[in-house]
């Protein structure tokens, strides 16, 4: 029988509920007229808008206050034409008295600063425990061995009796599967997520739409920002490390943002002798490291907990101040686990 941690704040007591009674088990407490935020990760990806889109839909459509919290402006317009579905509010409209929900976001680090004061009621994650996220949220759903926060809330929606009769909440539940297993291809996907995906397809999702949606519809100045991305490949260990690098005035040259190079350091693993891939981000404070692997034999999560970073074994990440940062370092933990 699948149990879920109730983790409390530290000073109310700890215990455990059933998985498929979690959400009738909140939201009793959650319809009491105050607002409820959905929120995610700094830097949201297709994962993250996803699970915020289809949850803060499917409590708006039982006539609840939900809103997605709108925490970061750096998203693609890809991405946004998803959240123009539900009620959103900005970080300048979130009132302290409130409910909040954490998707995507296992620990307070990963929303924005501005809210990582405040306790959190539920939280739905399937990256790997931290100890932070121990008392990260109330309730917290943990399913680390589902391929995506969006598999998580399929399996809650569903045994709380949703009939996958919504095509926002089902188009946003399947963004978030074809994102985090790249459209299927990653190490990540397994059978549940087939059953998943099935389960959204049969209720109207047509995976040829959602894929044109969100991987056919670069511009040409995308376009020259790969192509600065693939000037910049650099192979170690004989090609089984690749790296590529950006800068703030590669942004500037194209006219593009950050939000613009999702997949791209998963696309470094298309050499054929690329075993671990590493997308360097570089602006005047700050480097942002995305790390990627072929197989979980090479893992990336400890390389990146090395450097204060967290992820799952073959994906993971860490950010640094630049006077920290130092390649060579990065390309020897490599080397130790190639």
């Amino acid at each position: 029988m699948k149990t879920v941690a109730d983790n409390p704040l530290p000073h109310e007591p700890s215990s455990a509920v059933l998985f498929d009674d979690l959400l009738a088990k909140i939201l009793p407490s959650l319809n009491d007229g105050r607002p409820i935020y959905v929120v995610t990760h700094e830097r949201p990806d297709g994962d993250a808008i996803g699970s915020q889109t289809a949850l803060t839909r499917y409590l708006y459509n039982l006539h609840l206050p939900a809103f997605a919290l709108c925490t970061d402006d750096k998203i693609s317009e890809t991405l946004r034409s998803f959240l123009d579905n539900v009620p959103q509010c900005s970080l300048s409209e979130f009132t302290p008295n409130s409910h909040r929900i954490a998707v995507d976001a296992g620990d307070a680090s990963r929303v924005a600063e501005a809210l990582r004061e405040y306790p959190f009621e539920l939280v739905i994650d399937h990256h790997p425990e931290t100890a932070a996220g121990a008392v990260f949220g109330r309730y917290r759903c943990i399913q680390s061995h589902q391929s995506s926060a969006c598999e998580v809330l399929t399996d809650l929606l569903e045994a709380h009796a949703y009939l996958f009769d919504d095509p926002i909440v089902n188009d946003a539940l399947y963004l978030g599967l074809i994102s985090d297993t790249g459209n299927f291809c990653n190490t990540n996907t397994n059978a549940e997520t087939f059953r998943h995906a099935e389960r959204l397809t049969r209720a109207g999702v047509r995976p040829h739409t959602m894929v044109q949606r969100l991987y056919k519809s670069q511009t040409l100045q995308q376009l020259r920002l790969y192509e600065i991305f693939l000037s910049r490949v650099r192979l170690y260990a004989d090609g089984a490390i690749v790296f590529s690098t950006l800068t703030e005035a590669d942004y500037e040259a194209t006219g593009t943002r950050r939000t613009y190079t999702e997949g791209f350091t998963s696309r470094l693993l298309l050499l054929k002798t690329a075993k671990i891939a590493a997308f360097i981000e570089k602006t005047s404070t700050l480097v942002k490291v995305s790390l990627r692997s072929v197989d979980p034999a090479y893992p990336m999560n400890t390389v990146a907990q090395k450097w204060g970073g967290f992820g799952h074994v073959c994906a993971a990440g860490f950010k640094c101040e630049p006077n920290v940062f130092s390649e060579e370092e990065l390309v020897e933990s490599l080397r130790e686990v190639v």
